[in-house]
This record gives C-alpha cells, structure tokens and sequence, in this order.
C-alpha cells in the first residue's frame, strides 16, 4: 500500500491557474449597470445571464442588483 504526501494532492493555486473560471458563478442580471471589476470591465443589462466571479456576484447579489441562478 502507497502512503500519499500532501504534495501529492494539488494547491488551491494549481487549481486555479489550470482553470481560472473555478469561481465563477452564474448570475440573472435584474438591472443595468457598468461596474469595474478587477478581471474586466463588466457592461451588464437587465436579463443578461452570465459567469460572474464569485465575490462580484456576492456584491452585486446583496445589492439587489443580480440573482444566483443554476444552468443544467
């Protein structure tokens, strides 16, 4: 029997990097609004649905300004 190291297990960073939409979320956007995020600059629209990173789509969501949303 193999004994595993923690180096056998990827960094959250590793992670990341191989896929950098990890924590993206997806979101119904309920109004207009422009906001300068730190990936892009985001022009959003009233019924958009799209992948927000996740702290942008905290903010936006507590705001009133979007809603969490799942996609099958």
């Amino acid at each position: 029997m193999n004994q595993l190291t923690f180096e056998a297990f990827p960094a959250e960073e590793a992670k990341k990097e191989a896929n950098p939409y990890l924590n993206y979320v997806p979101v119904l956007v309920l109004k207009d609004i422009n906001v300068a995020w730190t990936d892009r600059n985001w022009y959003l629209h009233e019924q958009d649905l799209v992948y927000l990173d996740e702290k942008l789509a905290t903010i936006l969501i507590s705001r009133g300004i979007a809603r969490k949303t799942e996609v099958h």
